[in-house]
């Protein structure tokens, strides 16, 4: 995997714990967090990296299960940012409306 240049080896590791989340979180095992506390990585370094990238996953299956795409409006003229957000699917017209009538809260205020 290429990463941004200038990144040093703690960063790199963050970035690999980040990337083992993403792709399978119960592969992590005790060693793995020996190995980021050893780079010096806290208790809450290890927390404030898996909270963001565990969400970030939660918020895609969600969008996953809802049949949801990426917004028309982030295509570019090459579509990389298609390619990097959508799982297979192609972009779609989705309007925020049509959103909340999946959700259920169109026209709804939150409680």
């Amino acid at each position: 995997m290429h990463y941004a240049p200038g990144l040093d080896e703690v960063d790199l590791a963050i970035v690999e714990f980040a990337r083992q989340i993403a792709r399978d979180v119960t592969a992590i095992i005790e060693a793995d967090v020996k190995r980021w506390r050893d780079y010096g990585l806290t208790d809450t370094d290890i927390f404030d990296v898996a909270t963001p990238a565990a969400v970030r996953c939660l918020a895609s299956k969600l969008l996953d299960a809802l049949g949801a795409a990426p917004d028309a409006e982030l295509s570019g003229p090459e579509q990389l940012l298609e390619r990097q957000l959508s799982t297979g699917r192609s972009m779609s017209q989705m309007s925020a409306e049509r959103l909340e009538q999946l959700l259920g809260t169109s026209g709804s205020a939150a409680p």
